[in-house]
């Protein structure tokens, strides 16, 4: 008699190699529950704030040029990064309507296109079984999966250097088999007339792909300096600089287009930064120079926009194991049988470098910290680009040292990743329900009071003031109902805003010194909403 199901579920399911079935349905958790969070969660201040801010004008102005906000009283161009994450956002925002779910597609379908890369090129070289793994391993990492629902300009930037890399990977792949085919073209004593002009024929087709791949290559690279500058070239062609170099690969420069490609790689860039220009004169100085350059050289460097976030010099490491510590749970550190198979020291370090696809990979993740480690200006999400490229790594040393046909393998894979599945999806969720009413930087409620109170007879048309400066989030919630003003001080509000509904945070009575002499309407959060001057009078 076979056993029951219920009682051979981990036997014959849980304990088997990751079926399709079992990779589909962790894939809906993950990408569902993500897209909830994006509609669930209110915009963060301040970067993803300012970042939807920009969606949203330039899908209410028709400008897909210029992103636009309000900065310091003044509605001002954005000159501190290129436009594609933003022009996204305005185009998706022209079709879902401007709200902070429309401005983090881009980011959401960029996420998804990663993990569509993933998923190809393992299989391609490693079967379904490495594929399976490697996008579970991805999603796996919270920083890639929280960049992948933000209005951010990073899982953009992400992207493009992502399949920059894996366009070099098949171009090597395709070179090396232009090569291979080359050789058994030559005459031999041995050989026939029809074998030669079979592989002839073969090594000319695999030159034809590495030119096609190499023309993939610049534009990928086109569209991260698209999507965020210079440092995407940095980011992607370190790797691509340092394989080629151990390897001596050299030769294979040949089959690059070196003619059309600069001129793949111009088109998704040059219109963009030329019609830039011609619009704000100074913008290629401060956003080549000032913004590329010297902020990155000088310590406390502060840009138009805000001052620098500084950490210090090697700091990138700690973003690094941050930005992927959930990966490392997957290595077989606890299965000393394996280390040595892992690792493959019985055959060196050379032989994970000279394959592309494990070569590239571990170049990237090597690199790309190595280069923000020479300044204290970096960032946690400038090592997002190292997520999806460490899981293709593990992937593929699991699958080549048969780790991923083990049994206790298997059952650790998916509970892992169930775990984070829905752990990923529910902490999220619970925070924000939490923290949404006290967090300064969750300001939706007190917007949406505020639009409530709007509604009111006597108060449709008094404008709203915000001691200090308004937040970003405020020119996307309340659009126009709100006076724009700079910095100023706490009296300076108080005198400014007397036929005003005055919204104030709980901290700016400690600096005042003392309470706000206003009536007190409602508060919400870390805010309180305060009625005009003599509003008792005139309300009657």
């Amino acid at each position: 008699m076979p056993p029951h199901p219920r009682q051979s579920f981990l036997k014959t399911d849980m304990t088997t190699p990751i079926s399709k079935k079992f990779f589909l349905t962790i894939l809906a958790i993950f990408l569902l529950g993500r897209l909830l969070l994006m509609w669930f969660v209110p915009l963060a201040e301040p970067s993803e704030a300012r970042y939807a801010v920009m969606c949203k004008n330039m899908a209410d102005s028709g400008n897909f040029l210029e992103p636009w906000f309000i900065y310091n009283g003044e509605f001002q161009c954005f000159e501190g990064k290129p436009a594609l994450p933003f022009q996204m956002g305005g185009i998706s925002c022209l079709i879902f309507g401007s709200n902070p779910f429309a401005t983090r597609v881009p980011s959401f379908l960029a996420m998804c296109l990663i993990l569509w890369g993933v998923y190809s090129i393992v299989k391609k070289y490693r079967g379904v079984q490495g594929a399976y793994y490697a996008v579970l391993l991805t999603l796996c990492s919270l920083i890639f999966y929280i960049f992948g629902g933000v209005m951010m300009t990073d899982m953009v930037l992400t992207a493009t250097i992502v399949f920059a890399i894996f366009s070099y990977i098949e171009f090597e792949r395709s070179c090396e088999a232009a090569r291979r085919r080359s050789q058994s073209a030559l005459p031999r004593d041995c050989q026939k007339t029809l074998p030669m002009v079979a592989s002839d024929t073969l090594a000319t087709r695999n030159s034809q792909l590495a030119t096609y791949y190499s023309l993939l290559f610049f534009f990928w690279l086109g569209a991260g300096m698209a999507a965020k500058g210079p440092v995407a070239i940095v980011m992607a062609g370190l790797p691509v600089f340092f394989y080629v170099l151990i390897n001596n690969r050299w030769k294979d420069l040949k089959f690059h287009s070196w003619i059309f490609g600069p001129i793949v790689f111009l088109v998704p860039c040059l219109p963009w930064y030329v019609l830039m220009t011609m619009k704000n004169p100074d913008f290629p100085y401060y956003f080549f120079i000032e913004e590329n350059f010297q902020r990155f050289l000088h310590p406390g460097a502060a840009d138009r926009f805000g001052a620098a976030r500084e950490s210090c010099y090697g700091m990138a490491i700690i973003w690094f194991i941050l930005a992927n510590i959930p990966m490392f749970f997957s290595l077989p550190l606890f299965y000393p049988p394996r280390i040595k198979a892992f690792y493959n020291l019985t055959k060196g370090a050379k032989s994970i470098f000279s394959e592309p696809l494990t070569g590239m990979a571990a170049l990237t993740v090597i690199t790309i910290p190595g280069f923000w480690c020479l300044t204290s200006q970096s960032l946690l999400p400038y090592l997002i680009p190292t997520t999806p490229l460490l899981a293709i790594f593990l992937a593929v040393r699991f699958n080549d040292i048969g780790e991923l046909s083990s049994p206790g393998r298997c059952l650790a894979t998916k509970l892992f990743v169930l775990f984070c599945a829905i752990g990923f999806t529910l902490g999220p969720a619970i925070v924000t329900v939490a923290v949404r009413n006290t967090h300064p930087n969750l300001n939706v409620n007190v917007y949406h009071k505020l639009q409530k109170l709007k509604q009111a007879q006597e108060w449709k048309q008094t404008p709203i003031y915000f001691i200090d400066q308004a937040p970003y989030s405020a020119e996307f919630y309340l659009k126009d109902q709100f006076v724009v003003h700079g910095p100023e001080k706490l009296e300076e509000s108080l005198d400014r805003s007397a036929e005003c509904l005055l919204v104030a945070s709980v901290n700016h009575e400690y600096d005042l010194g003392k309470p706000i002499p206003r009536k007190l309407l409602f508060r919400s959060g870390a805010w309180k909403v305060y009625a005009p001057d003599g509003w008792r009078a005139t309300a009657r």
